[in-house]
Order: C-alpha cells, then sequence, then structure tokens
C-alpha cells in the first residue's frame, strides 16, 4: 500500500541523523567537505521539522477542535520531562559561565524559557513561541504583510551568519550588545516563524507553491543563491551558521515534493520515533562518550553514537517484551 506521507517521515529521519552529525565536531579533513556537511546539508534539519510542524498543525487544527491546547499541553509536558532529564547537564554550563550562585535560579529560568537547559532544547521554547507569534499576527494582518515582518525578522537574524560584513559598522555594537545577552537570534523570534508560516502557506496554497518551483528560471535562480551564499559564509564565516536565505526557498521546495511522493514504507511510527527519541537522547550519549574517550570526534563520534543509540533502543525493546510476557496473565 502506498503511504501519502511516508517519504517526509524518511526525511525526518534522514534529518535527525543531520543533527546528530552537526553535533560531533569536525566531520572531514577536506574544508570544503566539512563545510557542505555542517554548514549546508545539516542546516536543512531544523528549518524541515519546522515547516513539518506549520504544515501539520494546520491541518490538525482544521480537523480536530482544541488541537491548539493540546498540541501546547503535549509538547510542554515533552519538554520539561527531557528539560529535568538535561538539567545537571545544564547546570555544568551555568557553572561554566562564572555566575554567582545566586543568579542559578535566575539562570535556570533562562535556559528553561529561551536557551534550552542543554543546547538541543532550545528548539522547544522556539517553536512554542513562534507558533503564538504567527497565530496573533494571523489574526490580526493579511498573509502577505505577515511574511513581510517574518521574513524581516529572519532577515535581521541572518547578522549572526553576516556578521563578518558588517563588524567594520558602528550599528553593529547593538548586535553584540543583543547577542552578549541572548546568545543567538536563533530563537522563536527571528528563526522559526518565518518556516512555520512557509508550512501554514504550503497547506493552504498547495498549487501555487507548486506552480512557484516548477519554472525553470526558478531553478536556475534557486541554484544561484545556493552557489553565492555558500561561497560567500565560507570565505567569511560569522558568528555562527544557522540563517541561511536559500533555506527559505529549497526547504519548502523539498517539502512539498515530498508530500507527493507515495511510497510503500511499513512501520512508519517506528521510525518517526527512531527519529524523534534520537533528538532527544544524542547529547547525552555525545557527552558520555567524550567523557570516556576525550579524543573521539567527528564521524567516529557520530558511528559511536549511532550505535549506541541502537544498542540502547533495542534493549528497551527487549526489557519491554520480556516485562510483557512475565506479567501476562496466563492461559
Amino acid at each position: 500500500m502506498k503511504e501519502k506521507y511516508a517519504g517526509i517521515t524518511l526525511c525526518y529521519c534522514f534529518f535527525s541523523l543531520c543533527v546528530v552529525l552537526l553535533h560531533c565536531g569536525h566531520l572531514a579533513e577536506n574544508p570544503y567537505l566539512h563545510f557542505f556537511l555542517k554548514s549546508i546539508l545539516c542546516r536543512f534539519a531544523v528549518p524541515f521539522f519546522l515547516i513539518s510542524t506549520g504544515y501539520f498543525y494546520t491541518k490538525q487544527q482544521h480537523e480536530k477542535k482544541d488541537y491548539q491546547k493540546r498540541y501546547r499541553k503535549k509538547q510542554w509536558k515533552s519538554y520539561l520531562f527531557w528539560s529535568a532529564i538535561y538539567l545537571p547537564l545544564g547546570f555544568l554550563f551555568i557553572q561554566s559561565q562564572h555566575l554567582s550562585p545566586f543568579l542559578y535560579p535566575v539562570a535556570t529560568l533562562f535556559a528553561l524559557f529561551y536557551l534550552g537547559t542543554y543546547y538541543h532544547l532550545w528548539y522547544f521554547p522556539a517553536l512554542l513561541f513562534g507558533l503564538k507569534w504567527n497565530e496573533w499576527l494571523l489574526k490580526h494582518l493579511k498573509i502577505p504583510l505577515v511574511l513581510l515582518i517574518n521574513g524581516g525578522l529572519f532577515t535581521l537574524g541572518t547578522l549572526e551568519t553576516y556578521s563578518a560584513f558588517f563588524q567594520q559598522f558602528s550599528w553593529f555594537s547593538l548586535y553584540e550588545r543583543y547577542e552578549s545577552f541572548f546568545y543567538t537570534t536563533r530563537n522563536g523570534l527571528f528563526f522559526t516563524p518565518i518556516f512555520l508560516l512557509l508550512g501554514y502557506l504550503i497547506y493552504h496554497y498547495p498549487e501555487k507553491i507548486k506552480n512557484f518551483y516548477h519554472s525553470l528560471k526558478t531553478k536556475m535562480a534557486l541554484g544561484a543563491l545556493v552557489l553565492l551564499e555558500s561561497s560567500l559564509i565560507y570565505t567569511h564565516p560569522g558568528k555562527d551558521k544557522n540563517f541561511f536565505f536559500f533555506l527559505l526557498f529549497l526547504t519548502p521546495a523539498l517539502f512539498s515534493a515530498l508530500l507527493s511522493l507515495k511510497i510503500s514504507f511499513k512501520w512508519k511510527k517506528n521510525w518517526r520515533y527512531f527519529g524523534q527519541q534520537l533528538f532527544f537522547i544524542h547529547p547525552g550519549i555525545i557527552f558520555l562518550l567524550q567523557l570516556l574517550f576525550p579524543n573521539l570526534t567527528g564521524m567516529g563520534l557520530f558511528f559511536s553514537v549511532l550505535a549506541l543509540f541502537i544498542f540502547l533502543m533495542l534493549g528497551r525493546k527487549i526489557w519491554q517484551r520480556s516485562t510483557e510476557k512475565l506479567f501476562s496473565p496466563g492461559i
């Protein structure tokens, strides 16, 4: 049987692997290959997750009553659970900032509602704020204006990617002051709203989106944009590489193409669960492996993380089956 969203599920799993790869340090001796893997390929992961969320969140809103509240409740429960799991590692980061112990509660709250208690958990406060932000804008403004506002905020966020081009200007000190307190523009105001909105637009205007990408001129322009932007950032690296303009165009194209792809695919839920658990668990595995093997990095670290994760998942499955048999009623 052909399944409608199987391609999206497989891509979701692939980009979960990309997130792990992104966190494994230096990936290749060849600088061009390292840049492509870490700064181009892996950067599609979070935008893809956000566009997927924007699409299915909008879809479920039209199909299920009170879905917004139930979705937020579910995400907060998951986020708070994993925040508690990673809180000890988060405290290590807080201590490294040489703060007064009296500020630890404030720093913990700041992490919980903004940065995440560990580095990968930033995604949840940014996601939830972005959803709320878009709902408020769409309630009061027309879609073109919302697109313009979110696009403008994303453009401001690119200051961290393009910082090498603007450091000589006096006004750049405003960004540096912002960064000294908020660390990054990769958050629920500058980064997530535009991608969530793109998912919303793909749901409401699927044919217009397809027609836009169908043009040969559009494809050539996007190819030129990728080459130009990646070349600029490779030769002039900024403070970070989360914001690329080509992500605004290529990620929706990929998601739209996958929507129309129907392939035979078993265990779709299992694969999506695999991707979700890998996202949550891999930073803990990386921390443990680097504690035991300080020189382990790059692809060696990536495959070690993946092997240990699969081992844990198989162990969990075996444990569940054995307990089910142990406590199942006799015939």
